[in-house]
């Protein structure tokens, strides 16, 4: 592993696809990564349902959304060269793939991107990075996933136990008013559980959401409502 000056970078792209739940918690690492380096452009990969989640995010410059369903199949493949099209034309100083799987890996290597740092599943993808990490590994005395996604920043000499814990999520001003017009009518304060994930590790227990649910009922009289089983 060789070390980066982050001064030397100015222009970042993160692939952040994947589920609400994947594309919220990382938004610690963006934080971390435009800390280090607060002179660079960061641009951000999402799911095209996904953009709202960080699209007022105050680190991110841009959002490039891909259409990952591949059917019908023409679709998903000018979509995909699209994609292709925005990165190469930016030509990255670095290009970071936290998503690891589907077409990412070639999205990364075609990328022209100088650095290329992200997560592997497969060895034959190894060699597409300039640094790379084999899998998102939370068996480790990391406390949590931001954590474990860190491991990727080692050439900023980040450390990943510095990226805090929590997410990020600024929604647009039109959707304040919404909830607000809702929350006006509403005669006790709600508290909403998405108890659901695409992975198992990232699942709570469902005891354990059972418990705050009725510490939140007996301490502060919230009304606590279970939103989805899948994020």
């Amino acid at each position: 592993m060789t070390a980066v000056n982050p001064k030397n970078i100015y222009s970042i792209c993160i692939n952040c696809c994947g589920l609400i739940g994947d594309t919220l918690i990382r938004t610690p690492f963006i934080e971390a990564i435009k800390k280090k380096c607060p002179h660079a452009t960061i641009d951000i990969i999402t799911d095209v349902d996904k953009t709202t989640l960080l699209e007022n995010h105050p680190d991110v410059d841009k959002i490039i959304t891909f259409n990952r369903n591949k059917k019908p199949t023409l679709k998903y493949l000018k979509d995909l060269l699209t994609v292709i099209k925005i990165i190469r034309k930016a030509h990255y100083d670095l290009m970071i793939n936290l998503y690891g799987g589907g077409s990412s890996p070639q999205i990364t290597k075609i990328s022209r991107a100088k650095h290329r740092w992200g997560f592997y599943y497969k060895k034959k993808h190894k060699s597409i990075y300039t640094y790379g990490c084999k899998n998102i590994n939370t068996n480790t005395s990391l406390s949590h996933w931001g954590q474990a996604l860190g491991v990727i920043l080692k050439p900023f000499n980040i450390e990943p136990k510095n990226l805090r814990r929590g997410t990020t999520f600024i929604p647009t001003e039109d959707a304040r008013q919404k909830a607000n017009t809702i929350l006006k009518t509403a005669n006790k304060s709600w508290v909403l559980f998405n108890m659901g994930a695409g992975d198992a590790r990232k699942m709570w227990p469902v005891k354990s959401y059972l418990q705050i649910a009725k510490w939140l009922q007996l301490t502060y009289d919230y009304r606590v409502l279970p939103v989805s089983m899948f994020s």
